[in-house]
């Protein structure tokens, strides 16, 4: 993925009934009734979901519901990340493309701040047999994006321009949670279990963390990514890795498509509502970060209203391919092992 997931999240906001899968109301004699808003398209179900056990589904649902409550308790957030982009078509089939390692903050409900603060770019060996190198890639500016509730704001350092994308009212005070990815912030279960195909996929022997995949029921999130792999350490039950797969990612195809992105979160910092440790001049401070970005010197700002686009077409690539899932009892997740995949550490 080109852009950083956060950005994806807050600049593709989709806003689905959840509302309308309720008992419809009744309508009085002689009076007609209103029509509703067609179901958005919906992505074919992975034979997988047929699979899954009793057992298992209350076992996600359980895991669900300590994530929800605990992502419910926090106020603010802070941490650095790593990002691994993986990319089997343009870059190299193995190994990274690039290396990244950035700042993230956010403020409930609405205000984020996703900033890269190094990125390094695949070399390939000069002797063969040898490991690859990466480079550092020169620039002032890297990706990076604020987001105050009212616009995102994003510097385009190749175009020179900070671009302000306003947010229609509707998705005013909500960009970031309702958007495509509602996995790091705010995390709703009755809203993730409507809008994903869900499965716990631990690795045996792993009693330290709950991996879940998460695969789009509708098109409109299938147009972000094919599915995510949320990484969740049970000591603090939040999410402490996300792996997302590309769109187009398909290990059946020859030669495999493997592209896709990981993020690993260090130091991490939460913040509850009236939270002594956090001080009001170390909120004020944490709250700089949300501020209307100053425009920098030799740059132009572009302004972007809101527009409705059409949705695009359907991907042809469907999620019926086999995938190895077993019945298994209540704490042991299925997982196909493939270390082509897996999250770096």
């Amino acid at each position: 993925m080109k852009n950083g997931i956060f950005a994806a999240a807050a600049l593709v906001l989709v806003t689905f009934p959840v509302a309308a899968q309720a008992q419809a109301p009744v309508i009085p004699s002689g009076q007609v009734a209103p029509q509703r808003a067609p179901a958005p398209p919906q992505m074919p179900q992975p034979q997988w979901v047929a699979e899954l056990t009793p057992e298992h589904l209350k076992y996600l649902d359980q895991i669900l519901g300590y994530w929800e409550f605990r992502s419910s308790k926090v106020q603010q957030y802070e941490c650095q990340f790593h990002r691994w982009e993986y990319d089997s078509v343009f870059g190299p089939p193995q190994d990274h493309k690039t290396f990244a390692v950035g700042e993230l903050k956010y403020e409930n409900p609405d205000k984020g701040s996703f900033q890269l603060t190094e990125l390094k770019e695949y070399r390939a060996p000069q002797q063969q047999g040898a490991p690859p190198s990466y480079a550092p890639v020169p620039g002032d500016f890297l990706e990076h994006w604020v987001c105050d509730g009212k616009s995102i704001f994003e510097f385009n350092a190749p175009k020179k321009q900070l671009i302000q994308r306003l947010l229609p009212p509707e998705q005013q005070g909500q960009a970031i949670k309702n958007g495509p990815l509602p996995f790091m912030f705010g995390a709703n279960k009755e809203e993730i279990k409507a809008r994903y195909w869900l499965r716990v996929t631990t690795p045996p022997g792993n009693d330290t963390e709950y991996w879940i995949e998460a695969w789009p029921k509708y098109l409109e999130d299938s147009q972000n990514f094919h599915h995510v792999e949320i990484v969740i350490d049970q000591a603090e039950f939040l999410p402490f890795a996300i792996q997302v797969f590309d769109r187009n990612w398909n290990p059946y195809a020859q030669p495999p498509v493997h592209t896709r992105t990981a993020y690993e979160f260090k130091n991490r910092k939460t913040f509850s509502q009236g939270d002594f440790a956090l001080n009001v001049q170390q909120l004020n401070l944490f709250r700089r970060a949300f501020y209307e970005p100053s425009i920098p010197s030799g740059w132009q700002k572009v302004v972007e209203k809101p527009e409705v686009a059409a949705a695009p077409q359907q991907q042809q690539f469907g999620a019926q391919q086999p995938r190895g899932v077993q019945n298994v009892p209540a704490g042991l997740a299925p997982r196909v092992t493939n270390q082509q995949t897996g999250i770096p550490r």
